[in-house]
């Protein structure tokens, strides 16, 4: 079941809280693992980098209208 679109970021907080200990406690991770880190990583950047920016003009167009 997906994530409900009212505690979606929440829930994702947590799980991005935990990934966070993971990798500073130096936990050993699988290839699997490590290889869906760096993809996560990624995505973060990606997130940080242009998705909060589409979000921001969203509501602006929004309160514009």
């Amino acid at each position: 079941m997906p994530n409900m679109s009212y505690c979606r970021f929440r829930n994702t907080l947590k799980d991005l809280q935990d990934c966070q200990n993971a990798l500073f406690d130096n936990d050993v991770l699988s290839p699997e693992e490590g290889k869906a880190a760096h993809k996560l990583i990624a995505m973060c950047r990606e997130i940080a980098d242009e998705g909060i920016e589409v979000h921001i003009e969203k509501e602006e167009e929004e309160e514009n209208a």
